[in-house]
């Protein structure tokens, strides 16, 4: 029997040892670029950052694209995309919670766990208490594994990661009948801006998710009518995904609204569908009778939520909905009217990735269009999501107009990752005609696609080129800075707050403060506080009032005090004193308004003319104070100022 012959190195090179070693060699480069951004660099870790995602994302998708490469490895290569890509938010995030939701996410779990009882108190995210669905998967793993909380938290939250992107894929590969579109919409969906970063953390939105995919994925396999189809196997599927849609109402709401329309177009579009097909044309369609039961089921769930949580909701969602605010919007981007944010302001975002932001847009745009126009011709044919799925990307252009609105920015942001759902699938069903060659984009009688001249190795190069832009542009229009790399503490800044002085001041709390005192901080110290300790923060609507620079201080302020019966106020030392960072923002509602001067001196003195708030810890940072609500209540009741008289002083404007 003769000997093997020896494995060359372009067999190597294919093979799963490769991508293997380029995953681990990738997850290492991530490291040094948070590394080298805590230490100070520049520039150089966004560069190295790059080479590091690049490292894996480009030979996956060309495997995961190749003709050769089969079925089952394309699932196991999604999957492993999937997992490489938490590496980012891993590397930054540590062994605690860094990011602004995930602050609010784990105290809620903290308190299921300790308390039984999944509605926090502590004044955080008040929304998220209606909510629970991620602590009440986390707390099960928790007591099921024996993983830290901490752990079984980030385990929820990568398991739902790739979850997401496996859903995307199966979903498009259902529709289509090939896996090497629903690796095409795999890899889109994986460019979307808050991939990496914000829908990796834990937070509702992540579990969410791949919840209403995966409730998609099933429920549209139960609607078709499909020859040989098991009864059995179809009522299954149509019962788990019904559990799935009932369970994303108690996880996030906005995700259960979006399932939702997903439904309901779904059922309209299956009616139409089925009235203008033949009897013998309906074989794979979906049945409407059993889509308007889904949208019903869904519509119905979901109302019945939100008239449950009622109050907090509408609060919750006032500031988007108020109707003087979006007709200001509307002004100031017709130039009308208060300004808007400027794009990139302030952003210490290298250049390379500002102008691939803005190249991003008109390379999306593109594609999907050329995608819309080319379904076109298979209209016929195509099921109800993918006209779903269009509307959902068309809105992803819409939300561009109030990218730089201060009322809207964020809620632009999150509905990013719903709205490249829609392009991932639109684009995915386009990528399988066109591998068939069988996508066609005419005006009138001229061909515009495909180009005579456009050979396949261009055609490779361009799509990779738009691969680079789109990711690089995707990032950085997502997320901030801070959010990518760790640095320096900078105070009032997500998530560069977190440090030291911080935990020094949980630290104190956890060893001398009990469960039901009551913390007022502003909204950055509040939340390491909140983790770690069992204290409660106070929510300060109504107590910014205290150090806000006005003539006097209201007495309702002292009174909300009373009412929410703070026992310890946070102050941070630093405030009104660091040039160029101005105040907390709830703490002066317009410092424009302030002279520096007056920053400078009355605002951080307020805190050491109160009479009835006691030093009782400080760091270089902070300092903390405890509260006497009898003597507040004397002297309110007497009729005193609650502060000391030379604190009543003017503010020039």
């Amino acid at each position: 029997m003769s000997a093997p012959a020896p494995t060359s190195w372009r067999t190597f090179a294919r093979g799963p040892i490769a991508l293997v070693c380029l995953f681990a060699v990738s997850g290492l480069v991530f490291a040094i670029s948070e590394w080298m951004a805590a230490r100070g660099d520049s520039s150089w870790h966004f560069y190295v950052f790059w080479l590091a995602y690049f490292l894996v994302l480009v030979p996956v998708a060309w495997r995961l694209l190749s003709m050769k490469t089969p079925r089952t490895h394309r699932n196991a290569l999604v999957v492993g995309l999937g997992i490489w890509s938490m590496c980012p938010s891993l590397d930054r995030t540590g062994n605690g919670p860094l990011y602004y939701d995930e602050f609010s996410h784990f105290r809620m779990l903290q308190d299921l766990v300790r308390v039984g009882h999944p509605v926090s108190s502590t004044g955080l995210l008040q929304i998220g208490a209606n909510f629970p669905g991620v602590e009440l998967v986390t707390s099960a793993l928790y007591h099921l594994s024996g993983l830290t909380l901490w752990l079984s938290a980030i385990g929820v939250a990568s398991l739902a990661h790739v979850a997401l992107l496996f859903g995307v894929y199966v979903l498009v590969r259902d529709e289509s009948r090939s896996s090497r579109a629903g690796a095409v919409a795999a890899i889109v969906y994986s460019l979307n801006p808050s991939w990496l970063f914000f829908d990796a953390q834990f937070s509702y939105e992540t579990l969410a998710l791949p919840v209403l995919v995966w409730g998609i994925v099933l429920g549209l396999r139960a609607l078709r009518a499909r020859e040989g189809a098991s009864p059995r196997a179809q009522t299954c599927q149509a019962v788990v995904s019904g559990i799935l849609i009932a369970a994303l109402v108690l996880i996030h709401h906005v995700t259960s609204v979006i399932a939702c329309a997903v439904f309901l177009g779904v059922a309209i579009g299956a009616t139409v569908q089925r009235r203008r097909r033949g009897a013998g044309e309906r074989a794979g369609l979906v049945v409407p009778l059993r889509a308007w039961a889904m949208a019903a089921w869904a519509l119905a769930l979901t109302a019945a939520r939100f008239i449950a949580v009622g109050h907090p909701l509408v609060v919750y969602l006032g500031s988007p909905l108020h109707f003087s605010k979006e007709f200001s919007q509307l002004l100031s981007v017709l130039g009308i009217g208060t300004a808007v944010h400027t794009p990139f302001g302030g952003s210490l975002a290298p250049a390379f990735e500002v102008v691939a932001s803005y190249l991003m847009l008109p390379i999306l745009a593109i594609a999907f269009v050329w995608a819309v126009w080319g379904l076109a011709g298979h209209r016929r044919e195509l099921s109800p999501l993918v006209y779903v799925s269009a509307l959902l990307g068309f809105l992803f252009f819409v939300s561009l107009l109030l990218v730089s609105s201060s009322t809207y920015a964020e809620s632009v942001h999150r509905s990013w990752a719903f709205s490249f759902l829609g392009l991932a699938i639109v684009l995915g069903m386009a990528a399988h005609y066109t591998l068939n060659d069988d996508l066609e984009v005419r005006l009138f009688s001229r061909r515009l696609w495909p180009l005579p001249a456009l050979r396949y190795a261009r055609t490779g190069t361009i799509a990779l080129v738009c691969l680079v832009i789109v990711a690089v542009g995707g990032v950085s229009a997502g997320t901030d800075t801070a959010y990518q790399f760790g640095g320096t503490v900078v105070p009032d800044l997500d998530p560069l707050y977190v440090g030291t002085q911080t935990q020094l001041v949980a630290t104190w709390f956890d060893t001398h403060a009990r469960s039901k005192d009551v913390v007022w901080a502003d909204r950055f110290i509040g939340r390491p506080i909140a983790v770690g300790s069992s204290v409660r923060i106070a929510n300060p609507n109504g107590l910014e009032d205290l150090l806000v620079l006005s003539p006097t201080i209201p007495k309702s302020t002292f009174w909300a005090f009373i009412n929410d019966k703070v026992t310890y106020i946070v102050f941070d030392r630093r405030t009104g004193t660091i040039p160029g960072n101005p105040p907390s923002y709830w703490y002066v509602r317009d410092p424009t308004l302030v002279s520096s001067d007056a920053r400078k001196t009355i605002y951080p003195g307020r805190i050491a003319c109160l009479t009835w708030a006691t030093p009782v810890y400080a760091t270089s940072d902070y300092e903390i104070l405890s509260v006497t609500l009898a003597l507040l209540g004397h002297e309110l009741e007497d009729g005193g100022l609650a502060y000391l008289p030379q604190c009543d002083v003017g503010v020039r404007r």
